[in-house]
C-alpha cells in the first residue's frame, strides 16, 4: 500500500485511479443499477439481472457480511500512516475503521466486470443494457473497459489508504467467483424462465409506472447529491 501510494505521489498519477476507476465505478454501479431495474420491468428481460443486478447485490451483501465479522483496521486510519495516505476521515469513525477486510469496492467491481464478460462471451444473445452486442471487437472493448475500471478501483483503494493490498487481492478473487457463480446460475435457468414467463405480466402497467417513478427519483437523488460524495459509500 505504501509503495503504491509513493508511486502515485505526483498529482497527475494520483488522480488516475479516481478518474479511470472510482468515478466510472460509482456511475456504473448505482445509476446502472436503477437503469437495469427499469429495463427489467419494461422489457421483462433477465439480461440486466444476469450481468448487473444479481452480481451487484450478491457481492454487496456478501462483502458487508465479511466486513462486519472480520475486524481489520484500515491502513489510512492508523496514526503512523495519517501523513502517508489521504483517506476520507469518515471511513475512520467507530463503525467503519475496522472494516478494511475485504475491499467491497474491489469485490463489486470485479464481480460486475466478470458478469459482463460472461454476458459478452458466453450468452447466445449478448446485450449491454438491452443493446444487442454482436461485433466481437465491441465485446472485447466492453470487457477490457470493465476490468480496467476494476483494476483502477483496486489501486485507488490501496493508494488512498482505504484497504491493505491483501484486502483488494482477496476482494478481487471473491468478486470474480461471485460473478461466475451468479452468471452461470442464471444462464442455466434462463430458458426455463422464458418458457414459464417468470418475468412477464403485461397487466401491471400501473405498478410498473410507480416503480419506475420511484427508481427515477432515486437516480435523480444520486446525480444531484450522492455523486458529489463518491467516497461516502464506506465499503
Amino acid at each position: 500500500g505504501k509503495f503504491i501510494n509513493y508511486s502515485l505521489n505526483n498529482k497527475f498519477l494520483r488522480d488516475l485511479p479516481v478518474y479511470f476507476g472510482l468515478i466510472p465505478y460509482e456511475i456504473y454501479v448505482l445509476p446502472g443499477m436503477y437503469i437495469a431495474i427499469i429495463l427489467t420491468i419494461i422489457n421483462k428481460s433477465i439480461s440486466p439481472i444476469r450481468f448487473h443486478l444479481l452480481p451487484h447485490f450478491f457481492a454487496y451483501s456478501f462483502f458487508q457480511l465479511l466486513k462486519s465479522n472480520v475486524y481489520r483496521v484500515r491502513p489510512g486510519c492508523k496514526k503512523k500512516n495519517t501523513k502517508i495516505f489521504n483517506i476520507d476521515k469518515g471511513h475512520c469513525d467507530k463503525r467503519t475503521f475496522k472494516q478494511s477486510f475485504p475491499s467491497g469496492h474491489t469485490g463489486i467491481a470485479f464481480s460486475l466486470a466478470t458478469a459482463l464478460a460472461y454476458e459478452m462471451y458466453y450468452t447466445e444473445d449478448s446485450r449491454f443494457f438491452e443493446i444487442p452486442i454482436k461485433d466481437k471487437k465491441t465485446k472485447n472493448i466492453i470487457v477490457f473497459l470493465g476490468f480496467s475500471v476494476a483494476i483502477f478501483v483496486a489501486i485507488h483503494r490501496i493508494a488512498k489508504g482505504y484497504h491493505h493490498f491483501s484486502d483488494t487481492i482477496i476482494g478481487a478473487i471473491l468478486g470474480i467467483s461471485i460473478g461466475v457463480i451468479s452468471s452461470t446460475v442464471l444462464y442455466k435457468r434462463e430458458e426455463n424462465a422464458k418458457e414459464k414467463n417468470l418475468l412477464s405480466d403485461n397487466k401491471k402497467y400501473i405498478l410498473d409506472i410507480i416503480l419506475i417513478c420511484f427508481i427515477l427519483f432515486l437516480l435523480y437523488r444520486f446525480l444531484t447529491i450522492d455523486l458529489y460524495q463518491l467516497t461516502s459509500i464506506k465499503h
